[in-house]
């Protein structure tokens, strides 16, 4: 068995809070109940766009836990299609319009919307990462979750910074 190498560089420690956060947050989010987060025969599935970082770190994650009692899937996403597929999507800072597309396209749909970008919370992301310095902190949206059928857990809206 291969030892995972330890973060090489700022960016890569953002990167493996990020994917940690993602994981927690599931515990403290309640999926509706006609949602595939209640079929036992599906993965959960975190997809990612434009963040590779995230992504490999999720992967090694996904290999280790389980989120709701389900096997861990990651997922690329290239298109804003293939997001209501997601139980989560992880959209980087790339393109502001790529952005806007998975909101739009998973609006009321239930799938948790989390960003890095500045702003974004404001625009429709249900949590937000915002880096201060050394620290990572978060901002959450609970009227976006809240209009996708998800909740928040008051415990996870008490340690965030809350957006509407």
């Amino acid at each position: 068995m291969a030892a995972v190498a330890p973060p090489a560089s700022a960016q890569d420690l953002v990167a493996t809070l990020e994917s940690e956060f993602l994981e927690r947050f599931t515990r403290f989010i309640e999926w509706p109940s006609g949602s595939s987060v209640s079929d036992a025969s599906t993965p959960f599935v975190i997809c990612v766009r434009d963040r590779e970082a995230v992504f490999d770190a999720l992967g090694r994650i996904a290999a280790k836990s389980k989120v709701k009692g389900k096997r861990l899937e990651v997922r690329r996403i290239d298109t804003p299609d293939q997001a209501p597929a997601c139980n989560v999507v992880f959209v980087g800072p790339g393109s502001p319009d790529a952005f806007r597309a998975i909101v739009d396209t998973v609006a009321r749909k239930p799938v948790l919307v989390v960003s890095d970008s500045r702003g974004y919370a404001k625009r429709g992301s249900m949590i937000n990462f915002v880096t201060d310095g050394e620290f990572v902190r978060f901002e959450v949206n609970p009227s976006a979750a809240e209009a996708s059928g998800l909740r928040f857990a008051p415990e996870l809206l008490a340690l965030g910074e809350v957006v509407n």
